[in-house]
């Protein structure tokens, strides 16, 4: 038989559930646009693109080796929290929308990956029913005043916190408490 566990009211709760995600995730959080989602059709492969759109936005480096980023797996997993068999899923669906290039380089051949910004432009515009072929480029793209990324970015952010939080609570039918 199974007996109901009464909650503490929802300020408690909500602040020891958050409490308790954030331990479990390190206190990290992930932005994933969605537009993105819409794109890809998929929560994990878009939370991957949005980091890896976030790195190319972000670091100089990239910006230096023509938007080619070097990535771990084991970075990817601490940044997104996609596992190994999560990320390989994710970058062989972007690799066949054609949404990211792929190469070896560098010392060890380490794997490169490349947002290709162009399928990514097209594919949004197409999502959003507007005719018009936007040009997204590097440039584009790490300046942050730019308004194609202020309208088609980040307006539709958001923050995965919340929505693993919320998937937590219909998966596991069960209070979190914070020792």
């Amino acid at each position: 038989m199974v007996t109901a566990t009464k909650l503490p009211p929802p300020k408690v709760f909500n602040s020891e559930l958050t409490q308790c995600w954030q331990a479990l995730q390190g206190g990290r959080r992930v932005a994933i646009y969605r537009c993105l989602i819409d794109i890809t059709g998929s929560l994990k492969t878009a939370a991957m693109l949005s980091q890896l759109i976030y790195w190319t936005r972000v670091s100089k480096e990239v910006a230096e080796r023509d938007g080619w980023i070097f990535k771990s797996i084991a970075q990817m997993e601490a940044e997104t929290g996609l596992t190994v068999r999560e990320q390989r899923t994710c970058k062989n669906k972007l690799l066949e929308t054609n949404l990211i290039q792929t190469c070896r380089k560098g010392v060890g051949a380490a794997l490169a990956i490349k947002v290709n910004l162009d399928a990514i432009a097209e594919l949004i515009a197409k999502s959003s029913g507007t005719d018009d072929q936007l040009a997204l480029t590097l440039a584009d793209l790490q300046n942050t005043s730019s308004l194609y990324l202020e309208n088609t970015f980040l307006k539709g952010l958001l923050i995965t916190e919340t929505w693993f939080l919320l998937q937590a609570v219909s998966t596991r039918l069960y209070y979190c408490r914070v020792c």
